[in-house]
């Protein structure tokens, strides 16, 4: 690949598209073609601005398995340190890049675009319409799996879903990570899979339970029930600082927990002051203008003007 896509095919194509800044996502240099990308650009003072491909939901520093054992506070730092700027979303998350080797000074907190309700209004039309059936009998459950390696617990996520597929009222379904297997293949046995859309099956559901995908954030704006199983990894979330979930911590709480809404003898724990924080600092970073795209191409055309 790099043979094909050298830094004279990055420079030819910065030069004949008049390009005047180069945005990718946070990613390790010696991916794909971005060595030939930044070789280029850097010779032709073009400015790299990294953008984040998603929301780091997780707060803590070291939240995959193998972060955990290497403990590289310098690892945000080795991946991303040739991109010349980067946007993150909010105050904590540049914090966290800080500790982990980033200059504070390349970074702008702007918010997270994909979560804005600006663009979720566009978004959700484009995505087409909803045509999951919905039996008004039963309780919807949608749980977002995810890999194991972000320090989860495989036997605990069995026990707590197969006790929850077998309450007579449930409709469980399973939603594999969108690039991945599912994280355990006995979770096939369990439920249905569902490869539907993240955001319709949101839709479907009156319970969402999750433990690490930012697709939380649309249960938010749809006014689902969020369960977050601490029980089920050994990190700590954002929305969990919040207080924007409900939180259960064993297998016996989260069934009794599903039982009560099913009864309907139940209030929420967490409040829309809780949301609407959480919401307000990890989306908007803590700004009151909420057109975050806006701000984002803006930022980008700035500094495009300043190289």
């Amino acid at each position: 690949m790099e043979q094909l896509f050298d830094s004279k095919w990055a420079h030819d194509l910065i030069r004949h598209q008049q390009i005047g800044a180069v945005v990718v996502d946070y990613v390790d240099e010696t991916r794909f073609i971005y060595s030939s990308i930044n070789t280029a650009a850097k010779a032709m003072s073009i400015p790299i601005i990294g953008v984040p491909h998603g929301f780091d939901s997780a707060a803590n520093d070291y939240w995959t398995l193998a972060g955990l054992e290497k403990q590289n506070n310098q690892r945000m730092h080795e991946n991303w340190g040739w991109i010349d700027e980067l946007i993150v979303a909010s105050c904590d998350i540049k914090t966290k890049y800080s500790r982990m080797g980033l200059n504070p000074s390349k970074m702008t907190v702007l918010g997270s675009p994909r979560f804005s309700k600006k663009w979720c209004e566009t978004y959700f039309t484009l995505i087409g319409e909803n045509t999951l059936d919905r039996n008004p009998d039963s309780t919807k459950i949608i749980f977002f799996d995810h890999s194991s390696r972000y320090r989860s617990h495989p036997d605990d996520i069995l026990e707590s879903l197969t006790e929850i597929d077998n309450l007579p009222f449930t409709d469980l379904v399973i939603k594999p990570h969108t690039r991945e297997q599912l994280s355990d293949e006995r979770l096939k046995y369990i439920g249905r899979i569902d490869n539907s859309h993240s955001t319709h099956l949101i839709q479907w559901s009156d319970i969402v339970i999750n433990y690490m995908s930012s697709i939380i954030f649309d249960a938010y704006y749809f006014d689902k029930i969020f369960i977050y199983p601490n029980h089920f990894n050994d990190n700590t979330m954002r929305w969990e600082k919040y207080n924007a979930c409900w939180t259960v911590n064993s297998n016996e709480e989260i069934v009794d927990t599903i039982n009560k809404i099913h009864l309907g003898q139940f209030d929420i724990p967490y409040s829309s002051t809780n949301v609407n924080t959480f919401l307000f600092d990890q989306v908007y970073g803590s700004s009151e203008d909420q057109d975050v795209s806006t701000k984002y191409l803006t930022h980008i055309k700035s500094l495009t003007q300043a190289y």
